[in-house]
């Protein structure tokens, strides 16, 4: 199976759950998802990995303003840690 439609097959189920588009690409030598727009980077990841950048995805966007009381920052920093930054934020 391809490292692509490994990949896809790994997150399609959460993504179509949460209605999130999705897409798997290759840019300079790393893999990328991009979900609803936002890349994050998942080269050298495992299956496992991948999907947890996923569900990060879901927390930030779907929970955000969820108490997490002084913490907020660091955990969204953590959660968003590869994301790849785009030239307005």
């Amino acid at each position: 199976m391809s490292r692509e439609k490994e990949i896809i097959e790994c997150i399609k189920p959460l993504c179509e759950m949460f209605k999130i588009e999705y897409e798997y690409y290759k840019k300079n030598n790393g893999e990328y998802i991009k979900l609803n727009g936002k890349s994050i980077c998942i080269t050298s990841n495992s299956s496992y990995e991948t999907q947890r950048e996923v569900i990060g995805y879901i927390f930030v966007f779907f929970f955000i303003d969820a108490d997490l009381g002084c913490f907020k920052t660091q955990v969204f920093n953590k959660i968003k840690q590869y994301w790849i930054k785009e030239n307005n934020e």
